[in-house]
């Protein structure tokens, strides 16, 4: 319906000389128009924000807005707001609408839509716009996604149908610019789509159970794995997969992860086609966003081979240890200072010792061979700084009994993983009685043979031609071929993968021409009979005096395997810190922060070097410091765990900020000390100021409450001593008030006179004593008469307000007009006279409330005899 605008005027103009408010019968009454035309011009105004209706008994009254108007509203948004008129002229754009235009402020007012830069600015997309808005000024709503695609951005677009200030249909567009949402959506479908990838790639079984035992995902390995598809499974309970007592055993563990929180690991069997396999498993827990657990994450890395290598590797061991201990070829190890670190038996009781730990930490200088002590440390010195070895040379030894014994003795460097020469390997043979009797080649080689069968790792010796002479054991079970089918036959060659040959052939034959310069260890990988790929660790040198090389290959495929795995896991657990919307830290037993994720620069200002190093205590709010020091000593003391926490931290621009902080303390597996502290704080500060408006919210209502019983009830013969003591106290005021305005008997001026005065202390309220007339800004008087009410601090008043205002030590100050019968009466207001702040919003509303209450009260009372 189209609003006349005469009969719109005369209805505000009236309501405007009766602020107070009008019933619908006086408005007829006064305005000689009939009830219904009334009331439908009644509605329209207050639909479009022109009137406010409030419910007075059973009869509603009227009275002229004193909202903010829209447009004030909309200037602050941050979206891009447009209103047009039925006649698509723009009557509103506000300043980040102009912004997108790069146009400036106004200059678009009055003009059709049709007829300026938006056209062109919206490109492709404006003639689904403009069918959009003249819909909207039909009636119609839209909200839908708007690309720009030469300004790269995409926003949110709504049209809404609104009614303009003199009551004729319009329409508003509003613009949320969501391209980096739409970016950061795109982006996180990839990721989800990358890591189902990754899992349906895995070779591993991975699965996610929910708190009902059903499986809510499954890769394709691990429904293979049982004879499933992936979508046979998903859904189905747990317990229909596995047998009964690997269903139970997996039940308690899942159980225990739910009720904890703590992620699990453990091995156990599974049966495949009748056949055991061992698995590693690795169940997570997978919260929501209070914490509390839904689903755990599994995977399982079949782990049968590597079982199966650590027990042969243990049988090996032994084995060697049984051979080091019943060969009669001496060993023995020293580091760098030719301490010795280890040996065999034998060599401790040629030493003089009954076992082999008698031996470690002594020198040569130590036992009965000290006469020779100075020969043998130059041997080692020899061979650890040039890092060669030193094979097969006699030389003396004096046993204990005095008397002296031939050896034949060899020497090679002793080296670390990382190739580091860390001390000398040593073995020597006692050939006295063979230096007696005849220098028997054959006994030589067959103690060679028996250390090159019991190395503990696969050996083999190679001609020039690359033929493999000999094999031991080790290289029979590493390749899978019998003795009989390699030695003499096959060539290394054969055992080598294609992209490392020519590398190994380079190597080969540099050796035999300049062995000094050829690699002595290096890693390639090695193809089994099977035709699994293995990957070795290589160690080979020529034989002195032939073109022989003896060649030592050391299995290390699933050492690399872990590595890899280690690898990307802590690219995965480094990209979840790097990206956390919580701050990350670990420190020191006394706080010391040694690492922090790069979250701490968004949501605390600080940069990660500049929180490297310092007491996280310093930073903590100086009321919450000694409830973390208790914390922190109970853990020492009780060697408990550290709580979660809460408290606050400051900002580097100094405001403190509210934080809930997630603790674990890392201790010393054997000593139970604190190693270090890992703490996970999310900022709060959003949740507790909430809380705590809430709760002044909930305070200043119950004290309305209370405060309008004893004026409604009429409890009490004179209650509004007792009303301002409940409203000052509630919006933590020093000073509460009413004050009656008159006029002065003796200069006709008008004055405020006080009438009651609640004051918290009166020792520090100047405006105790002052008189009970007081003259406010004169200005003051218009603006309260009017319907307005005053508020906020000190300085943001006038310097002649400001000074008045100082002279009663008011910092902040909010009065509100009381009116009886439409006219203005008096004031009730509260004062701060410690701070200055803004009144929030409840409080400001409530004391409006409260002064309509005293104004309809004093309607029916005599407003004279108000004592």
């Amino acid at each position: 319906m189209a609003l006349s605008r005469e009969i719109t005027t005369q209805i505000r103009e009236l309501l405007e000389k009766n602020p107070q408010g009008l019933s619908i019968t006086d408005i007829v009454r006064s305005t000689k128009i009939n009830r219904n035309t009334a009331g439908r011009y009644l509605d329209s105004m207050l639909v479009s924000g022109q009137v406010e209706m409030r419910q007075f008994g059973m009869a509603k009254i009227y009275s002229v807005s004193e909202r903010l108007p829209v447009s004030s509203v909309l200037s602050i948004s941050s979206e891009c707001v447009m209103q047009l008129d039925s006649s698509l002229r723009i009557i509103y754009l506000n300043a980040p609408f102009e912004h997108l235009l790069g146009v400036l402020g106004g200059e678009l007012l009055g003009k059709n839509i049709e007829y300026t830069v938006i056209p062109h600015v919206l490109d492709k997309a404006f003639p689904r716009v403009l069918s959009h808005l003249r819909e909207g000024i039909l009636g119609d709503q839209y909200r839908g996604e708007l690309e720009i695609p030469h300004l790269g951005r995409i926003f949110q677009c709504r049209v809404v149908p609104i009614v303009t200030a003199g009551g004729q249909k319009g329409v508003s567009m509003l613009l949320e610019d969501i391209t980096s949402r739409k970016h950061d959506e795109e982006q996180l479908r990839r990721s989800e789509i990358r890591y189902r990838v990754l899992a349906e790639a895995s070779r591993d079984l991975i699965f996610m159970i929910d708190r009902n035992d059903r499986i809510e995902f499954v890769n394709s390995f691990a429904a293979a794995f049982v004879g499933k598809r992936a979508d046979e499974l998903i859904g189905k309970p747990r317990s229909s997969v596995f047998p009964e007592d690997i269903t139970r055993h997996q039940q308690d563990e899942l159980e225990r992860i739910f009720n904890t929180g703590m992620m699990l690991r453990s091995e156990g069997p599974l049966y495949k086609d009748n056949t055991l396999h061992w698995f590693d498993h690795y169940l997570v827990p997978l919260t929501d966003k209070d914490g509390c657990v839904q689903s755990v994450l599994g995977i399982s890395r079949d782990i049968t081979e590597r079982k199966r290598a650590e027990e042969e590797l243990f049988d090996s061991r032994q084995m060697l240890q049984l051979v080091l201990d019943t060969i009669p070829v001496r060993v023995f190890w020293k580091d760098r200072n030719s301490v010795f670190l280890g040996c065999n038996r034998s060599l401790a009781l040629d030493a003089g010792y009954k076992e082999p730990i008698q031996l470690i930490g002594k020198t040569d200088y130590d036992h009965a061979s000290a006469a020779t002590a100075d020969h043998y440390r130059a041997d080692d010195r020899a061979v650890i700084e040039t890092g060669r070895p030193k094979l097969n040379f006699e030389e003396i030894q004096i046993r204990p009994d005095g008397s002296q014994a031939w050896l034949l003795t060899s020497k090679v460097p002793l080296s670390n993983k990382a190739g580091n020469i860390i001390g000398v390997l040593g073995t020597y043979d006692d050939i006295t009685e063979r230096k007696r009797v005849v220098e028997a080649l054959s006994e030589s080689e067959e103690r060679y043979r028996t250390v090159f069968e019991n190395t503990g790792t696969a050996t083999a010796l190679v001609e020039e031609n690359t033929i493999i002479r000999l094999v031991n054991a080790e290289f029979e079970r590493l390749s899978g071929y019998k003795k009989e089918e390699i030695e003499g036959k096959k060539s290394w060659i054969e055992f080598v993968e294609k992209e490392d040959l020519e590398t190994m052939i380079a190597q080969h034959n540099l050796r035999r021409q300049s062995r000094q310069d050829a690699l002595e260890h290096y890693e390639f990988r090695f193809i089994t009979k099977s035709g699994n790929i293995r990957i070795i660790f290589l160690t080979v040198d020529m034989i002195p005096g032939t073109t022989q090389s003896v060649t030592s290959l050391l299995d290390i495929t699933e050492r690399k395997r872990a590595e890899n795995e280690f690898l990307l896991q802590e690219q995965q657990y480094r990209f979840i810190v790097n990206n956390s919307l919580d701050i990350i830290t670990r420190q020191t037993p006394t706080c010391v922060c040694t690492y922090v994720s790069p979250s701490v620069t968004a949501i605390l200002g600080y940069s990660v070097e500049e929180s490297l190093g310092i007491s996280l205590l310093a930073l903590v709010h100086p009321d919450d410091i000694a409830r973390i020091q208790k914390d922190l000593q109970d853990i020492v003391t009780n060697k408990s765990d550290l709580p979660a926490s809460t408290f606050r931290f400051r900002h580097k621009d100094g405001r403190y900020l509210w934080f809930e902080s997630m603790n674990n303390v890392i201790r010393d597996e054997q000593t139970g000390e604190i190693r270090e502290l890992l703490s996970i704080s999310r900022n709060i500060t959003d949740r507790i100021q909430s809380e705590e408006k809430a709760q002044h919210r909930d305070q200043v209502l119950r004290a309305f409450g209370a405060a309008s019983g004893f004026l409604l009830t009429g409890r009490i013969r004179d209650p509004y001593p007792r009303v301002l003591a409940i409203m000052g106290e509630a919006l933590g005021a020093d000073v509460a008030y009413i004050y009656r305005d008159i006029q002065d008997p003796v200069n006709g001026t008008r004055v405020t006179e006080r009438k009651f005065r609640w004051t918290r202390d009166p020792a520090q309220d100047p405006g105790a004593g002052m008189e009970c007339r007081t003259a406010f800004p004169g200005q003051w008087s218009k603006r309260l008469a009017s319907g307005t009410w005053i508020a906020g601090p000190r300085a943001r008043f006038s310097p002649p307000e400001q000074e008045e205002m100082e002279k009663t030590g008011v910092q902040s100050i909010i009065v509100v007009p009381i009116h009886v019968n439409g006219v203005y009466w008096g004031l009730i207001g509260c004062s701060d006279l410690h701070e200055e702040h803004d009144w929030a919003d409840v409080e400001i509303e409530i004391l409006v409330t409260l002064a309509a209450t005293i104004g309809l009260i004093l309607e029916r009372q005599n407003p004279e005899g108000l004592t």
